[in-house]
C-alpha cells in the first residue's frame, strides 16, 4: 500500500467514525431543562477529546438544595445509538448525603432544538421521569 492511500475497509470505518461524530455534534451547545422541579437548569454539552459530556452552567435554587453545583458533570459517556437517539450516563445527586447515582438514560431528538431525556433500558435512577430540554445556543 502506498503512503496516504486507504483500502475500502479503512474508508468504511473512517466514514462510520465521522458519521458518529457529526451526529453527536448537534448535541453541542447549551440546553435548558423545561419541566420538573429543576426547570431552568442549563447544561453545556462539549467535546472532551473525542467524547461528549455536559456540565451544569446554571443551577436553580431548588437544584442547589439537592447538592448540584455549577461545573458539575451532569451527562457523560454520550454515544450515538441511531439517528437522533443517544445513550448517556446521567449523574443524579441524592438529596441529604449528596451521593451520586450513575443512571443509564437515552436522549431522543423531537426536533433539532428539543430533546427528551428518558430512562434507559437499565434504569437505576429513583427519580425516573422523562425530562424535556430545549437548545438555547449552539456555542
Amino acid at each position: 500500500m502506498k503512503e496516504g492511500c486507504f483500502d475500502v475497509g479503512e474508508i468504511k470505518w473512517m466514514n462510520i467514525i465521522k458519521a458518529g461524530l457529526y451526529a453527536q455534534d448537534k448535541l453541542i451547545g447549551i440546553w435548558e431543562l423545561k419541566d420538573g422541579d429543576f426547570a431552568g437548569a442549563q447544561v453545556k454539552v462539549y467535546k472532551d477529546g473525542i467524547n461528549l459530556e455536559a456540565k451544569l452552567i446554571s443551577v436553580p435554587p431548588k437544584m442547589k438544595e439537592s447538592c448540584y453545583n455549577e461545573d458539575d458533570v451532569k451527562w457523560m459517556n454520550i454515544f450515538t445509538e441511531s439517528d437522533g437517539k443517544y445513550s448517556i450516563v446521567d449523574i443524579v445527586k441524592v438529596k441529604g448525603d449528596c451521593s451520586e447515582i450513575y443512571s443509564s438514560k437515552n436522549i431522543n431528538f423531537s426536533d433539532e432544538n428539543t430533546v427528551s431525556v428518558i430512562p434507559g433500558s437499565i434504569n437505576t435512577d429513583p427519580t425516573g421521569g422523562p425530562q424535556k430540554w430545549t437548545k438555547v445556543s449552539s456555542e
